[in-house]
Parts: C-alpha cells; structure tokens; sequence
C-alpha cells in the first residue's frame, strides 16, 4: 500500500475518532440527544399495556399488584429506559459516522485501483 495512501487512511481514521469523541463529549450534542430520549421514553411509557391474571385474584391482592405496577411505571423504569435510550441514540450516530469512514476508505482504494490501472496500462502501450 503506498504510503500517501495509507497516510490519508490514518487520517481519516483520526478524524474519525475525533467525530466520536465530539458525539460523546459536546455539550450541545449530549443535551440533544437526551432530549430525543426523553422524548422516546415518554413514548414507550405512554403505550398502553395489560396484564392478564391466570387465576381469580381478591380485591386487596388486586390492590397491591396495582401499586407494585405504578410504582415501577412511574418511578423505576423511566431512568433505565432513558439511559437505554440514549446508549441506543450514541450507537447509531456513532454507526452512522463508522459508515461514514468505511465510504471514504473505499472511495481511496477506488480511486488508487484506478491509478494503477491507468499506470499498468500507460507503461505497457
């Protein structure tokens, strides 16, 4: 591999990382992608769901279940789906800037095909 070639790959590799970093660390990106899953946990939460007793339960019992499920609605599983939803949200825009390197890369080794072509072909003629 040439070593102007293999240079510009480390670049844009570096780059690369650079952009990941910026995903993780600026301050307005982390705040929008909260806000996105803010707006995705309230999505999920707001989606209706049943459950379904298999056998007779008393009214007391009934009750409990009833308190032990808004319990867990309202207060545990907000923060661990937001937290999920914000892990899924930084995998996919980290995806998307990977793909984003790997298009690069590929227009390099394209572009550097075709020059060997043309001198293969040049030096034979």
């Amino acid at each position: 591999m040439p070593r102007l070639l293999r240079a510009q790959i480390h670049d844009f590799l570096h780059n690369y990382h650079k952009a990941v970093f910026e995903l993780e660390h600026n301050k307005s990106l982390v705040d929008a992608r909260r806000e996105q899953a803010e707006g995705i946990v309230h999505e999920l939460l707001d989606q209706k769901f049943h459950y379904h007793f298999h056998q007779k339960v008393d009214t007391d019992r009934a009750e409990t279940i009833q308190l032990i499920h808004n319990y867990c609605r309202e207060a545990l599983l907000p923060p661990v789906v937001g937290r999920l939803a914000e892990r899924v949200l930084l995998l996919e825009q980290r995806h998307a800037k990977s793909l984003e390197l790997v298009e690069m890369v590929l227009e390099k080794f394209s572009e550097q095909i075709d020059k060997d072509i043309i001198k293969e072909s040049g030096g034979s003629a």
